[in-house]
């Protein structure tokens, strides 16, 4: 990793520490339901573990 992709990972590392921590509100949220977790599923065709895996 180059010194200019570690400087992005860093500042969201960063970023997320301060929406843990409460200190900033993060920029976006994403709701998924149980319902749409297995429509996922079935459209891919994988178990969850294999998703981990290739994702």
């Amino acid at each position: 990793m180059d010194a200019k992709d570690f400087a992005i990972l860093f500042e969201s590392v960063s970023q997320m520490d301060e929406i843990v921590h409460g200190v900033r509100e993060p920029s976006r949220e994403i709701h998924i339901d149980a319902i749409r977790v297995t429509d996922i599923r079935k459209a891919t065709g994988l178990l969850p573990a294999e998703q981990v895996i290739r994702a």
